[in-house]
């Protein structure tokens, strides 16, 4: 069953709908429509919640998420990310993750860090990623401080 989500349409032979994100992107999956869904997550589960989107739907200034635009701030490598994420819960763009063709340095370290992640929720057009305690984050650091 598609509805409500039949702008993300994949066929069965795909993949079918919900693992659709794998084979394709940007307006052939993630049109930026998931920020009403993203919402209702957030209050449903009544944490704050920062997004990394793809699109730039107003919206998104009247809603109770917070804006993480990780690939226009000075990342340099995976580690640059932690700063900005560490204590969050972090709703990541399946075309961000996934999809994406041109990417900044920025955007690639900080899909470097989230290669070493799991999602710990999705809605169908967000990944959710759980920095909050941040054990792995100081154990990432570790690992790379020397």
């Amino acid at each position: 069953m598609v509805w409500p989500h039949g702008l993300c349409y994949v066929n069965e032979f795909w993949g079918g709908t919900w693992q659709g994100y794998l084979r394709v992107s940007d307006g052939n999956y993630d049109w930026g429509q998931g920020l009403p869904e993203l919402a209702c997550w957030q209050q449903q589960h009544g944490e704050s919640v920062d997004v990394w989107y793809f699109g730039t739907d107003p919206t998104l200034d009247r809603l109770p998420l917070g804006v993480m635009p990780l690939h226009l701030l000075p990342i340099h490598k995976p580690e640059d990310v932690l700063p900005y994420v560490r204590g969050k819960l972090l709703a990541v763009s399946t075309t961000l993750r996934y999809g994406s063709m041109s990417m900044t340095e920025a955007q690639e370290q900080a899909l470097a860090l989230l290669s070493t992640r799991r999602p710990v929720a999705r809605t169908m057009t967000f990944l959710i990623y759980d920095f909050k305690l941040d054990v792995q984050s100081k154990r990432c650091c570790s690992l790379t401080a020397g």
